[in-house]
């Protein structure tokens, strides 16, 4: 009979690992999926959440109180799309069911049985990233032309490396995401996740991740990215003091690498951030010399006067708008105040920020301090980007609330934990 159980236990362990590793990789190294242009593209973790939610109803996880709220902002959303008449509309209802996803991804991840087989897989599935970009940045066997397009909108490709008059341009690390923004907040996450917080407990190789991931943030040339990751590093620096200074000859390496590259314009997009000016004129609208940086002003404003309509409750997802005016919101913000609301505001504010809440009150554990600079990066980067709006970084968040409540469970330190 015991050897019945222990067969059961080991089967259900490895079909729990098969999904975490599927779900990850996919995650961060597959491309999303395309039938044809009649239907919408998928990706591999959306195949993947029903064996996941399968093995949910057989774990029978205990609810917590952040989950409730995700419940909630979810029918929220549903009222919402109800009182402006969209009950018929397909497309809103996806964002529900985003909601859902983060739900059921966090729930099985904060499995504590799986905590360490997910910490095993990220150095591998980080040195994957780190090649694939490698080999997308200099073009390594006509990379950006058979593997790259999977990946990346004809956009980006067609200017990369280019100017807008196809002129010889500085070069944004696109990689895995597709998209230099999304691919620095990718890059943020492993910065995070290597980040150096226990003196006793920092290896070499640590450090040495900590720095490529450091790297390849920069060559993103993402100007929030970079924006953030100078706090973190300036925080951290003061804070961990003498761990930077064990290692200060990577660091000073580092340093004089990415002063050089600034020196040669390699990093020349970064470099625009130091002539960008903003100020106000007199109709109290906000103008920049910066091209990137005055468009998004421009529909900010925009959607602005639209907000002013509906202010409480918001005009719903409503994504044939961006679609048929060709915007994009740059504000996750903005955006979610635009669809939902000032209540919606609220929800989408307490979902980011209640799992950090949750760590700053758990003793700091390293999983509650990778938490709380991971919330930090998504609400810093959300200010001129929309990153909870890209599926992916949707499971970053959604793998770093995760193993925050596994290491809890564990610990026992959290004394309502999602899954025991």
């Amino acid at each position: 009979m015991d050897q019945v159980k222990q067969n059961n236990i080991n089967y259900n362990q490895l079909i729990d690992r098969t999904l975490l590793l599927l779900t990850v990789v996919s995650t961060f190294l597959f491309p999303r999926m395309v039938i044809s242009e009649a239907y919408p593209a998928f990706r591999l973790e959306d195949i993947l959440l029903v064996p996941i939610v399968i093995r949910l109803i057989q774990l029978k996880p205990k609810i917590d109180s952040y989950i409730k709220l995700i419940c909630g902002f979810a029918l929220y959303i549903f009222i919402v799309i109800l009182i402006n008449g969209r009950i018929g509309c397909v497309r809103d209802y996806f964002e529900i069911c985003k909601l859902l996803k983060l739900m059921i991804l966090i729930l099985f991840f904060s499995a504590s049985e799986n905590i360490g087989f997910i910490k095993k897989m990220f150095v591998p599935v980080f040195m994957g990233i780190v090649v694939f970009n490698l080999f997308q940045y200099f073009n390594i066997l006509n990379f950006n032309a058979v593997i790259e397009p999977f990946y990346s909108p004809e956009h980006h490709l067609k200017y990369f490396g280019l100017n807008s008059d196809f002129t010889i341009g500085t070069k944004r690390l696109l990689g895995t995401m597709g998209n230099p923004n999304n691919n620095g907040i990718l890059f943020l996450f492993f910065i995070v996740y290597f980040l150096p917080t226990d003196e006793s407990k920092v290896s070499k190789w640590q450090m040495v991740l900590f720095v490529v991931a450091i790297y390849g943030c920069i060559h993103t040339q993402s100007r929030t990215a970079f924006i953030t990751l100078l706090l973190i590093l300036t925080v951290y620096t003061i804070v961990r003091f003498a761990i930077v200074k064990r290692h200060y000859m990577l660091f000073l390496a580092l340093l004089m690498v990415v002063l050089t590259e600034f020196y040669y314009d390699n990093l020349l997009y970064l470099g625009s951030l130091r002539g960008t000016k903003i100020q106000q004129d007199d109709n109290f609208e906000f103008k920049t010399n910066n091209h990137s940086l005055q468009t998004r002003f421009e529909i900010w404003q925009h959607l602005y006067k639209m907000i002013q309509q509906k202010p409480l409750m918001g005009h719903a997802p409503y994504k044939e708008y961006f679609y048929e005016h060709q915007l994009y919101s740059e504000n996750e913000y903005i955006l979610m105040i635009w669809r939902y609301g000032i209540i919606g505001l609220c929800f989408f504010t307490a979902l980011i920020f209640y799992p950090a809440f949750k760590a700053y009150r758990s003793k700091f554990h390293t999983k509650s301090m990778q938490l709380m600079v991971f919330t930090f990066c998504i609400m810093l980067t959300a200010l001129t980007n929309n990153p909870l709006s890209e599926p992916r970084i949707l499971i970053m968040f959604a793998l770093m609330v995760g193993l925050f409540y596994a290491e809890m469970d564990i610990t026992g330190n959290h004394q309502q934990t999602i899954n025991r």
